[in-house]
Formats: structure tokens, sequence, C-alpha cells
């Protein structure tokens, strides 16, 4: 059972209290429950009575069980009062047979109609033995307010009884008689007459001249003492009829609410404890683990089995994961073919000498003068389109295949993993044109000074879903920001394996949604392998490595054996308007990397590029849903 709270307070000044027999029916809240019941006891709020002193007119505490917040029946909606006010006539109807007992018809009236509660939409009572002042002076007054209180829910049987519920005043004793008058005192003896000439006799003192004056005052201060005396009595008498402490419940349910409450209060104890724990145990110590999933980028030591092993004569990478990226990762760019401004986009290294990106970033750009560029290159150098995906669209496969002149700097290349699922951590890396616009090296790259190269944005998110569009394509709907720009680029784990490439986007400007899609890895191997490409596919849950002593990389396991997976090739260019090679039959290894003569390189500084009309366009797809 829950336990009684705090409902409402009722102000006793302007209301006077029923009384029964002589006593309040405030005072007989444990003989009122016991004559209705358990099962009609929660009708009537239970009281605290705190009574008046004279100055102060004295308030009712109103406690009752319930969960809900309390509102008075009147101020309820009219279908949910309709409701109240039918479980109210049937509560009062069920007390029908216990209106003889002049206890419940006392209990029954109310201080107004502001009294009627309604908790969790089952009616409560307050205000109950309590009447305004002169509200019960005559039986048609008496009916007329039980009327405004209850309304329709009013029972006949309340109603009837209206005249016999409240106490009749009590007769006030007619005042004492008058006291009966003294006799007259007799008349006086009559004096005989004298003779004319007789001198007038002269008069003399007696005992009652000198003894008048002080009896009067006797009497005198006898009334006032009398006076004082009775008006001493009628205030004595006034004082013992108020109250001046509170009422104070009977003791065992004075002790039953106490022990209710400090259950509840251990309860709550109980409840903090285990928060407070349960708080101590999700805070991170220094100390107690290594490195986690979540370890900036630019500290995330790259363990060797999560890249591929470098190209004979080629040293194995070393370094942190943005350092990894910055390396791995290129700005594509190029004039388009159209002449109308410039185009770029982003790749990343899969293999020496082979960059991927989206065939949607290179299909618009002039063949012969489309270049990539990092920090790790020092200039633009020109590549060559080897493949790409027809007619590539969002929803569709979209990747092309870029090869690096022999003469360009090593990059090592990113290990490319099917592994992942949602919620995994990924990083998006690219040259948005959202970051790029405001890089003063991007716009003097555009300018010509092919010195000035752009730094790598990444950004971080979680992968969301993983999806099957109904073309057939594999795609992971994922929260790293992304927009025009990052066409081709990778998504990455933390270990620094590519798990996508960022290929299109989802963007709903009235509800300001956007969503970022790459294709799953598991569609670029298949196109590397029929292009004749092989890779070093990575495979296990990613493991961040974690740092040693001081700040170092912890020794990682050893790198597999030489030969264990097969170097990356890639058929030769074909002759200019030849036809592309054909793929190695199954089962033989595919043909090593042809040389190719020294590539054009962009002007020099001082000679710029076609000038950018607006915005450059990066043909990076913001469309409103993916085309069915």
């Amino acid at each position: 059972m829950a336990s009684p709270r705090f409902i409402l307070k009722t102000d006793l000044q302007g209301l006077e209290p029923v009384a029964v027999g002589g006593a309040a029916v405030l005072d007989a809240d444990a003989r009122l429950r016991a004559l209705v019941g358990p099962d009609r006891a929660a009708l009537f709020a239970e009281p605290t009575v705190t009574w008046g002193n004279g100055r102060n007119a004295g308030s009712v505490s109103w406690y009752a069980e319930a969960a809900g917040d309390p509102v008075p029946m009147s101020a309820l909606p009219p279908a949910r009062r309709a409701v109240v006010e039918q479980r109210l006539a049937a509560d009062l109807a069920a007390l029908a047979p216990l209106m003889a007992d002049p206890l419940l018809r006392g209990a029954l009236v109310l201080a107004g109609p502001e009294s009627i509660l309604a908790l969790d939409d089952r009616p409560v009572l307050t205000g109950w033995g309590l009447a305004p002042a002169g509200a019960l002076r005559d039986p048609a007054s008496r009916t007329q307010h039980l009327r405004a209180v209850y309304g329709a829910a009013l029972p006949p049987a309340l109603a009837a009884e209206a005249a016999s519920a409240a106490e009749p005043p009590r007769p006030v004793a007619p005042p004492p008689p008058p006291r009966a008058a003294a006799p007259p005192p007799p008349p006086p003896p009559p004096v005989a007459p004298v003779a004319a000439a007789a001198p007038a006799a002269r008069a003399t003192g007696s005992a009652w001249n000198r003894w008048l004056l002080p009896v009067g005052l006797l009497v005198a201060l006898v009334f006032l003492g009398l006076g004082f005396w009775l008006g001493w009595q009628l205030i004595s008498d006034r004082i013992a009829q108020q109250r001046l402490v509170a009422h104070v419940a009977d003791e065992p349910r004075i002790t039953e609410q106490i022990t209710r409450q400090r259950a509840t209060n251990d309860a709550l104890r109980t409840e903090i404890e285990q928060a407070r724990a349960a708080l101590a145990g999700d805070v991170c110590r220094p100390g107690d683990f290594g490195l986690s999933p979540l370890t900036p980028p630019q500290i995330t030591p790259v363990q060797p089995s999560a890249i591929p092993p470098p190209a004979p004569g080629q040293q194995a990478f070393q370094g942190t994961l943005i350092e990894l990226l910055d390396q791995a990762t290129v700005l594509v760019l190029g004039p388009l073919a159209n002449g109308q401004g410039v185009g770029t986009g982003t790749g990343f290294v899969v293999a020496p000498g082979i960059i991927v990106t989206n065939a949607h970033v290179v299909a618009n750009l002039d063949p012969a003068r489309t270049y990539v560029v990092n920090r790790r290159l020092g200039r633009p150098r020109t590549v060559q389109v080897v493949a790409q995906t027809p007619d590539p669209a969002p929803g569709r496969t979209d990747f092309a295949i870029l090869r690096l002149p022999p003469d360009a700097p090593a990059l090592s290349p990113l290990g490319l993993t099917r592994v992942a699922s949602r919620l995994d951590p990924v990083i998006a890396a690219g040259f948005p044109q959202a970051i790029m616009q405001t890089d003063a090296n991007f716009q003097a790259l555009l300018d010509g000074n092919i010195q000035s190269i752009p730094e790598l944005a990444v950004t971080d998110g979680l992968v969301s879903a993983v999806q099957n569009l109904p073309s057939g394509l594999v795609v992971m709907p994922h929260t790293a920001a992304i927009s025009r720009g990052n066409s081709g680029g990778p998504l990455v784990d933390r270990c620094g394996r590519v798990v996508g490439v960022n290929t299109f986007g989802f963007f709903n400007a009235e509800q300001g949604e956007r969503v970022s899609y790459a294709q799953k890895v598991d569609s670029l191997l298949a196109f590397l392998a029929a292009n004749g490409v092989t890779v070093a596919e990575v495979t296990g849950a990613c493991t961040p490595a974690t740092l040693a002593p001081g700040g170092a990389p912890a020794p990682a396991a050893p790198p597999p054996p030489a030969g264990a997976t097969p170097p990356s090739t890639l058929p030769a260019a074909p002759p200019a308007g030849g036809p592309p090679p054909a793929a190695p039959p199954p089962g033989t290894a595919p043909p090593a990397v042809a040389p190719e003569a020294p590539a054009a390189v962009p002007p020099a500084s001082g000679t710029p590029l076609p000038p950018a009309s607006g915005a450059l366009p990066d043909a990076f797809p913001l469309i409103p849903a993916i085309p069915r």
C-alpha cells in the first residue's frame, strides 16, 4: 500500500466545525472509518487538525493514498468530470444504509464544491465535517448548501436527512427574575400641631444620617466586585472553550505512519547507494586500462597488422592513425572537361601507386589534366584513370582506379576490411569544400601555387546501419559529417582500416536531416578484383594499440611473414584508343604493374588553373532520397 501524502490544506477562517454529540466530527476520524468500512474509507481524506487560538483561525491538512496530482472536480474537463461524478454518486449510494448515523451525515457536510478532489479519476472528499458560517442555521439552508456542493451526485438519502444531520443549537438559559422590591417604610407618625406663637423646633442628628454614605460606598464596592467576577467568569469560559494546542492523532496511527515513512526513507537510501556505486563504476580512472577505442587519432599508434605489408625495398609505416591518413589520403582535382571550373574530390591509396576514388569525381574532369596531391607528395601529380564504373549514380556502384606516376613518392596504403557493424566508431577523411573554402592554401593552390597544399580534414562518428539497396549495393549510413569534396574518401575504423568509401548523402532542408552514406568495402574488393588489383584484406575485430609507459606505442605483434599477402598489381594502361586489357584467367598471377612515362605536372607557381565559377562542383550527390 502506498504511503499517504499531503494533498490539500483547508483554512478554518470563515468555517465552523459540524458537531455531533457535543464533539466535532473531525475528531472522530477513526470512528468514521470503522463505520464506513475499509472499502469506502478511501473516499474520506485523512485530516490533521490545528485548531486556532483566537488570533489564528487554524487549519486542516488532508492526506490520501494516490499517485496522481489532486484536481478539484469542478475544474475537470466535462468528459472526465462526468466520470468522477458517476463514481462519486456510486460511492455515496453505497453509504445510503448508514445515513441514519449522525456521524456519517455530519461528515458528508463539506466546506464547499472545491473540497471534492479527483485523484487518478477517483473522488476524494476533503473539508468534510466543516461548513461555512451560517450554512447550518436551519434545514433549508443545510439542504441548499449540500446541493451546491454535490450537485447531481447528492444522494436522496442525504438530502432527506438534512434536517436532522446538524446538532440543534443549545438553548440559552432565561435571565433570572428581578429581585422583589423592599417594602416601603411605615409612614411617620402624625405630628401634633403646635401653637403659632411657639418657636420652631431645631433639627437634631441621628445614626442613619451618620452611616448612610459609608454604607452606600460599601454597596457600590460590592456590586463593582461582583461585576469584575462575572466578567472574569465569562472570559474564563470563553478561553476554556478554545483549543490552544494542535490536535494529536491516536498513537497507533502515528506509529504506523512513522514506520511506513522510515521504510520509505530506507528504500531511498538503498537506491542512492546503488546509484552512487553505479556512477563510481562508470568513472574512467587513469592506469586502470590502456587506450580506449575512442582515444584521439592523433595519439593512437597504428599496429602493423592493421596495414598491408610494405612493398619490397620500402620501410613499414610507423606512426599514429592521423599520420597514416595524412599520407594515404589525397585531394583529387582538375579542370572540368567543359572548361567551366574546377572539380574536386578525395581518394586514398590501396596499393603501391594505386588510388581509389568515386567514378563521379573523375567523370567530368579533363582526363589529361587529372591531379592528386597531399603533403607527402609535395606537389600535384598527374594520374591516369585506369578503370571506373559506368554511369555512376547514388545507389549504384561508384568506383574509379587512379595510377600514380613511377616518380611519385611512395605512399603507405590503407588496409581494407569487411569487419564493420552498427555503433562501430569510424573516421571520415577528405577535403570537403565546406572546410576548404576557408583554407588559404586551398585557394592559393587553385590560383596556381603548387607548393600550397591544404590540410586533410577528418570527422568522427558511428556506423548507424548496414543496408542493402534495391540495386544490390551494400551501404553504411554513419554519423561522421561529410559534404561536397568528401566523395571518394575513406571511412576507416579506429585501427586505420578502410571499412567504406564515402559516396553520397541524404539532406532534407525542411526538417534539417542529414545522413552520410559510404559504400561498404565488400563492393570495392569485388571491383578491384575484377580489374586485376590485388590488395591486402585485413580480418579480425579492431583493437587499437595501447600506449606503453612514457607514451610510446606498446610492442605489437610481429608482421606477417613475407609473401603472406601478394603484392598489389594492376594491368598496364592500354594504348590510346585501344580496348582495356582483359582480366587474367582464374588461377593465374596478375601481371606486374607496367611502368609509364613521366606524366606532365600542373603548371608552376604563377600559372593558375582554370578559374572556378561559383562554388567548386565536386559531383558529391546530395539527394532527397535514394532512387528505386
